[in-house]
């Protein structure tokens, strides 16, 4: 058992590849899972990305791109992180499949 702490980064560690993107989304940025999950995308030379509410937490010196909202309430920052994946979705379909 790899633990809870490194549910994702295992995943990173075995699947991603440098130049991959890494988004995570945490309402605290301090959840270890989250954490890890960007420290190792890190080492692999990913992309990160956090989309954060609260302080943005450990998450937001770690993410290379860090999307932080200063927002001390949990539902209004998970509708705000909603909103960020929604546009990235929508962007995302207009591209196109990879040629």
């Amino acid at each position: 058992d790899i633990g809870y702490e490194n549910i994702y980064s295992e995943q990173l560690r075995v699947k991603a590849d440098a130049g991959d993107i890494l988004v995570v989304f945490s309402g605290s940025g301090n959840s270890a899972n989250v954490v890890n999950a960007l420290e190792m995308g890190n080492k692999l030379g990913m992309e990160t990305f956090a989309v954060l509410g609260y302080s943005g937490g450990k998450c937001k010196g770690i993410a290379k791109h860090p999307i932080h909202f200063a927002i001390d309430d949990m539902q209004i920052a998970e509708d705000l992180q909603l909103i960020i994946f929604h546009m990235a979705m929508q962007w995302l379909c207009e591209q196109g499949p990879a040629k």
